[in-house]
């Protein structure tokens, strides 16, 4: 699990992983406004870094059944 960590403003705000360790090549961190149920939501941008995504099978099908 990933955690945003800041120390208030917008150059002390970093990603870490669970060790402490900065993720690296993060641009940007938006949170948005707080909405239902107390969540936030958070837009991270990277730039250079390597992705390894696992799309669950029942998510992989509903991309393939809409029309684009």
């Amino acid at each position: 699990m990933l955690k945003i960590v800041s120390d208030g403003n917008g150059m002390g705000t970093r990603l870490v992983m669970p060790d402490g360790t900065i993720v690296p090549g993060v641009t940007r961190i938006e949170l948005r406004p707080i909405i239902a149920d107390n969540k936030v939501e958070a837009v991270i941008t990277c730039v250079g870094v390597c992705l390894d995504i696992d799309v669950s099978g029942e998510f992989a099908q509903q991309l393939l059944a809409e029309p684009d």
